[in-house]
């Protein structure tokens, strides 16, 4: 199931899969309670193929000129995404945006693109537990309790590898279910819940390169959890891949969600009828 696919450089990314898990049940109490449960793991490590378009080096250090229709880059632009100085050329620093490593860095034309190609691996770490208890208060009564727990982070650096998306995920389910024997006709059945979601999206800065603090934007104030992590823009160039954009396509981060929902329940089952 690790194919080759179209963007796939001369060796096939590396694919690495485990998943594992136990159960376990039994009596408590002889005839009265009984318990089950189970976990489940999950470990990926899956590295993706991805192709981002970024400037040449004659994109990058061509200066301005009075002729129309001369691709031309700014020296803040310079400094901010390639590695300029005020001092030193392009590349004095890492540059921010990577350097072309398809062979065509030298030799694409000012106005266009060359590939940066990368590997990059999405870490995927999960693990679900539940445990379920039944107890038989007598023959009429008997009551059944259970919990279960999923939680799992994900992180992969974006095309560019100057970010990375970073999400936690936790959910966890508690519910209560007691049935009562009131006589032959009458059941009465109480059922009970509460559930409880977790989810942090953000966008973590990946890249080693040294990064111009004219670059980072203040977080919005009406958010009520910020993100932790300086805030890089998403930046949009025609032609050239996005900068600071989520390498899984959820554009709102960095996101928190946390809600908490219960509900309630009782039926009372009449029956009636000649037999």
């Amino acid at each position: 199931f690790d194919a080759r696919n179209f963007f796939d450089g001369p060796t096939v990314p590396p694919l690495h899969r485990h998943q594992y898990g136990g159960q376990i049940g039994g009596p408590i109490q002889k005839d009265k309670t009984f318990f089950f449960a189970d976990y489940e793991s999950l470990r990926s490590d899956a590295a993706a193929s991805f192709v981002a378009a970024v400037p040449s080096f004659a994109g990058r250090t061509s200066v301005a000129s009075a002729t129309p229709g001369t691709f031309t880059t700014a020296p803040i632009i310079q400094q901010i995404f390639f590695g300029a100085t005020a001092a030193g050329p392009v590349g004095t620093n890492a540059p921010l945006i990577p350097t072309c490593n398809d062979g065509n860095y030298l030799t694409a034309a000012a106005g266009s693109t060359c590939n940066f190609n990368s590997t990059p691996n999405q870490a995927v770490r999960e693990n679900y537990g539940v445990i379920k208890i039944d107890h038989s208060f007598g023959s009429k009564n008997t009551m059944s309790a259970s919990y279960n727990i999923d939680q799992s982070t994900e992180f992969e650096p974006t095309q560019l590898a100057i970010t990375a998306d970073d999400v936690y995920m936790r959910r966890q389910v508690l519910s209560l279910q007691d049935t009562h024997i009131i006589s032959p006709n009458v059941v009465n059945t109480f059922r009970g819940g509460a559930q409880r979601i977790n989810y942090a999206g953000n966008l973590d800065i990946y890249t080693s390169a040294p990064i111009d603090p004219r670059l980072y934007v203040n977080a919005n104030p009406a958010i009520v959890h910020q993100s932790p992590f300086p805030q890089i823009p998403a930046i949009t160039v025609p032609g050239v891949t996005n900068i600071g954009a989520p390498a899984l396509g959820f554009n709102y981060v960095p996101r928190y969600i946390g809600y908490t929902s219960m509900n309630f329940s009782d039926d009372v089952n009449i029956l009636r009828g000649k037999h």
